[in-house]
């Protein structure tokens, strides 16, 4: 929670931003975004480890080896 950091002559303005738009919600939530889109990042994403099925209709065109 940031309010629980900050210093005393801070304390008096952070009242007021908790009181109507809920700034600590918003910060646990986009907190809690921060930490998904990381872990979402360190999974390897099972579409990069196998090549995709071809779509019927579609013509493939020769690739190279990398």
């Amino acid at each position: 929670m940031p309010g629980a950091r900050v210093g005393r002559r801070l304390a008096a303005l952070w009242d007021p931003l908790e009181e109507r738009p809920g700034f600590t919600r918003q910060w646990q939530a986009l907190v809690q975004r921060i930490r998904d889109q990381l872990t979402l990042h360190a999974i390897p994403a099972a579409h990069r480890e196998v090549e995709p099925a071809p779509w019927p209709g579609l013509r493939r065109t020769a690739r190279t080896s990398p």
